[in-house]
């Protein structure tokens, strides 16, 4: 009796399970119900990946999944004024018209214009200018009207050819007028240089810069004393996903990539997993892109020195109008782009700083609108700079036709003001969160 009292006892948890084993076994799957319960909300919580990184309560997943890119950007308006272009990357699309934030109009040519106008007409004028650079040349949130350009043609009587395209980098600038020039053949060549674009003037995936879309562009790498183009033709955005997930090459000749953003993990099938991983994930830290040896400030002087070269091998004069965004204006005489403009000034390149005149309207109601470009009243300082620096001839060195900014000793000077601003900025850290068209 007492032996079968001790078998059923010894059954009394299950056969051969003993209370310790019970206890454990349930808090194994109490722990892993708690899991799936915890997976099920949080997938429930995701929000797509089409117009920006797969999210979380409003916290990007970590890693990114380069599929997603697949579907960005299909369902915004700017992208059916925008095309693919395997040379530059993108441009506007030839006689294309979209009314979003400001009315635009493309000619046959993809030049911003007024309704009517026909491609590359010179109208009455006996002198071409041509304006070449990104979203603050193509004058985004504004009508054309109010655009500096088209103010500049008006104050001076002579054609000026608006070919600034949303979201470009100084390379696009660059390679966008090399295209056009024999049909544009402009007396003046206006680059529209805003100083973020320094930092994009480095980039070849625009979306490792912050944005959400799957377009690339071509990018210059320093050489030797040259520069080299590299991505030309463009990747496509249908290449770009499988390029991302494989790691390919390209990917290293971008200044912004970060493969902690896009590296795939064993437990990566985990929404759970990948909301804690990007809640203790830390941006890749970069000098600051502003210093006198840094890759963007370097790659972006030699840009600006062989487009002005081109131009004036053509007969033409060149202008790089410098434009700030509204934060660029919070600073003081010294400013963290003042490397760049040594290098640019100890080149000889002809620069038009329209930011003190912008810096002195800082604060006035109405100066920028909501996306942070230009309205026209800025727009107006713009074309008034562009007006004023074409009023007199450049000095020339003898027996060149090289353009000179200041003499010798004052570019020395700038070169010393530079060293000092670039050591201001050595400390800094920082990561771009976000890229404005």
């Amino acid at each position: 009796m007492s032996v079968a009292n001790s078998k059923a006892g010894t059954g009394s948890g299950g056969p051969g399970t003993s209370p310790f084993l019970s206890r454990l076994l349930l808090a194994i799957g109490g722990s892993i119900l708690g899991l799936a319960l915890v997976e099920g909300i949080c997938r429930l919580g995701v929000e797509d990946g089409s117009r920006s990184p797969a999210t979380l309560w409003g916290s990007p997943l970590m890693p990114k999944d380069p599929r997603d890119l697949r579907a960005a950007g299909r369902s915004e308006a700017r992208y059916r004024y925008l095309e693919i272009d395997p040379k530059l990357g993108w441009t506007v699309a030839p006689g294309a018209e979209l009314d979003e934030d400001a009315a635009y109009h493309a000619d046959a040519a993809g030049l911003r214009t007024l309704p009517g106008r026909e491609a590359f007409d010179p109208g009455t004028s006996s002198r071409r200018i041509a304006a070449f650079g990104d979203s603050f040349t193509h004058c985004d949130e504004v009508d054309f009207e109010d655009c500096w350009t088209h103010l500049l043609e008006r104050e001076l009587g002579t054609r000026v050819f608006n070919a600034g395209v949303p979201g470009y980098g100084t390379d696009q600038a660059y390679l966008r007028y090399r295209a056009m020039r024999e049909r544009l053949d402009p007396d003046v060549v206006v680059l529209g240089l805003m100083i973020a674009d320094i930092k994009r003037n480095v980039n070849v995936f625009r979306t490792f810069m912050g944005g959400w879309t799957a377009w690339t562009k071509p990018r210059f790498v320093v050489v030797g004393d040259g520069l080299e183009l590299i991505n030309q033709p463009a990747a496509t955005p249908a290449e770009v996903p499988e390029m991302i997930a494989r790691g390919h090459p390209l990917l290293e000749r971008d200044w912004w990539y970060d493969p902690a953003e896009w590296r795939r993990e064993p437990l990566d099938w985990s929404v759970a997993y990948r909301f804690a991983r990007a809640r203790l994930w830390k941006p890749l830290e970069r000098p600051s892109y502003y210093l006198y040896d840094s890759e963007p400030t370097i790659v972006t002087a030699k840009i600006v020195e062989a487009f002005a070269r081109d131009v004036e091998a053509a007969g033409g004069r060149f202008l790089c109008l410098l434009i700030p965004s509204e934060p660029h204006l919070r600073y003081g005489d010294v400013v963290p782009w003042q490397p760049l403009t040594a290098r640019l000034a100890e080149a000889g390149v002809e620069l038009v700083d329209a930011i003190p005149d912008l810096r002195a309207m800082a604060g006035t109601p109405g100066l920028f609108e909501p996306r942070g470009h230009l309205s026209r009243i800025g727009n107006e300082i713009l074309a008034r700079s562009v007006a004023r620096a074409l009023e007199h001839e450049p000095e020339r060195t003898s027996g060149t036709d090289e353009l000179l900014l200041v003499p010798e000793a004052d570019a020395g000077l700038l070169h010393g003001v530079a060293l000092g601003a670039a050591a201001v900025c050595a400390g800094l850290r920082r990561r771009s969160t976000a890229t404005p068209a």
